[in-house]
């Protein structure tokens, strides 16, 4: 309370029920070091940092990963699962994004555009605490659902909905493989 927390500004959640052993690894294991975060007043939230600590302590199996438009056998897969859903819980929020890019796949644990990938050394996700006190980041990753809760300070009359609009369909091209 000192610090200004003073209940739940948002919250976010989605399954991993269905994942194989490596991810569902992968993502408990980056949602527990996520876990209990403290950021203070304009504090950035670095998600590489996360990941750079959840190796050194656990470690990442392998599961898949989107790369470059496809499904490829990698190591960490689910990671991005974990802030996806931090993401979402961001943007009920209403805080800044720094810096955030979504995969070249849709994924099915988010609605379309509405995910945040993460590639060591070339795509971040940032934001910042934007709500003029401190902000407390707690995560759940049990029963196949990870859930995010960001508790805070923000005027109980301020709420956040996410819209999605579709401007266009584009037609994909039509590529012949002799196989």
């Amino acid at each position: 309370k000192a610090q200004g927390i003073e209940r739940v500004i948002a919250s976010y959640s989605t399954s991993f029920a269905t994942s194989g052993a490596g991810r569902k690894h992968n993502i408990a294991k980056t949602a527990s070091v996520v876990h209990d975060r403290l950021l203070a007043p304009g504090d950035i939230f670095d998600y590489g940092k996360i990941i750079e600590e959840t190796g050194k302590k656990f470690g990442f199996r392998e599961a898949p990963v989107i790369l470059n438009g496809k499904m490829v056998p990698g190591v960490g897969g689910g990671i991005c699962q974990v802030s996806t859903t931090l993401y979402n819980a961001v943007l009920l929020a209403g805080l800044d994004i720094v810096e955030r890019r979504n995969h070249s796949l849709p994924v099915s644990y988010a609605p379309l555009g509405r995910d945040a990938t993460f590639a060591e050394g070339y795509i971040n996700f940032k934001f910042r605490n934007s709500t003029g006190a401190y902000l407390l980041i707690r995560t759940t990753a049990a029963n196949g659902v990870l859930t995010v809760k960001l508790f805070g300070s923000l005027d109980p009359s301020v709420t956040y909905e996410i819209r999605t609009v579709k401007l266009k369909t584009i037609a994909p091209d039509k590529k012949y493989v002799r196989n």
